[in-house]
């Protein structure tokens, strides 16, 4: 068998194989697969829609209510409305007093 590898792979074996690719087209000396590029390679000029996955959302730091509360809402609007002024306050307190980065650094959260 190393016989057989050594003469074949010698440089009038490549030679031989080069001239009769050129003699006749339908033999092809084909490329090795690490050589084949493919024609789907590049980079999309389309933007991928947004996902409606809620753990691929929470890891992109964004929220989709739709995915955190899937169900029908069963508040009345009366109900609505006092739930968001509980919520505007929370809000506004986590954007402007509360600094995720130093809670991070002081591995606690500051008291009020």
């Amino acid at each position: 068998m190393l016989r057989l590898i050594r003469t074949r792979l010698t440089l009038d074996w490549w030679r031989q194989l080069w001239r009769q690719s050129l003699t006749n087209s339908s033999f092809r000396l084909l490329s090795p697969s690490y050589f084949v590029m493919s024609q789907k390679m590049g980079y999309s000029t389309q933007v991928e829609p947004e996902s409606s996955s809620f753990v691929t959302n929470l890891f992109n730091g964004q929220i989709s209510p739709n995915n955190v509360f899937p169900f029908p809402s069963v508040l009345s609007s009366e109900q609505a409305q006092s739930l968001q002024t509980l919520l505007d306050p929370c809000t506004r307190f986590f954007e402007e007093v509360n600094s995720p980065s130093a809670n991070e650094k002081q591995e606690s959260i500051e008291e009020a």
